[in-house]
Order: C-alpha cells, then sequence, then structure tokens
C-alpha cells in the first residue's frame, strides 16, 4: 500500500522488450548499487556528460530516467548500442533519480565510469 490506502502493483521484473525496469525487487538493487557506485567510484551525472563519456568510450553503463525528453532517451540509447554499452530506462522521474544518489537536484542521466565496490554492472546486463 502507498500513502494514500492505494495498492501499487509493480510485481513485473523487467520488460526485456522495452528495457524499462520498474520500481521492482530488481530496482531496489540498482538503487543501492547506484548509490554505491557514487560513494565509491566514479560516475558522470547529467545528459551532456553521459554523452561524452559514452561517445569516447569511458562509460561501462548507461542509467537513464523515464520521463526524459524523447529525443534525448532515443540519441542516447542509439549511441549506447553503437558503442555495445548497457543502457536501462528506470521507472522513475529525474527527481527520484537523483535523490536515489543522494543529489537534490534532478538527474536525466547517469553514466558509470568506475563501478568501484558495487555491482552495477552485472545488474545492467
Amino acid at each position: 500500500m502507498n500513502f494514500y490506502g492505494a495498492v501499487d502493483n509493480f510485481s513485473e521484473r523487467k520488460d526485456y522488450t522495452t528495457g524499462i525496469i520498474n520500481k521492482g525487487e530488481i530496482f531496489m538493487t540498482i538503487e543501492v548499487e547506484l548509490k554505491r557506485a557514487f560513494k565509491t567510484g566514479t560516475i558522470k551525472i547529467g545528459l551532456k556528460d553521459t554523452e561524452k563519456c559514452v561517445l569516447f568510450g569511458s562509460s561501462k553503463g548507461v542509467v537513464m530516467s523515464l520521463n526524459a525528453l524523447e529525443a534525448d532517451k532515443l540519441r542516447l540509447k542509439y549511441f549506447c548500442e553503437l558503442t555495445k554499452i548497457p543502457f536501462v530506462l528506470v521507472n522513475h522521474i529525474p527527481t527520484e533519480l537523483g535523490k536515489v544518489i543522494g543529489l537534490a537536484y534532478p538527474v536525466s542521466a547517469v553514466s558509470v565510469v568506475d563501478e568501484g565496490k558495487s555491482k552495477i554492472l552485472s545488474e545492467l546486463a
């Protein structure tokens, strides 16, 4: 149940046709691993920095908010397909994605450059 008494139905794990991960069990592990990568490794935050990392080959994985602009999602997904980098859309608005990392501002895209002690790359694959 959520705050308003309605029942949330996030039982499906991952829709492999679209690559969208819902707020279920798998996304919770991505949240934890993304936060761990932020603390122990190196990540780039924001669309421009993420695109640079993908194009220059320093990125190992990309996490993007589902509510980002459609043109940005398509462009970043295309770049990731070209460079064979894992790309995942998460079912969070940018404000929530920023809170997951521990930032007070919205984040639409995150690029994992060095995962540190986290296991996020195994979750993204």
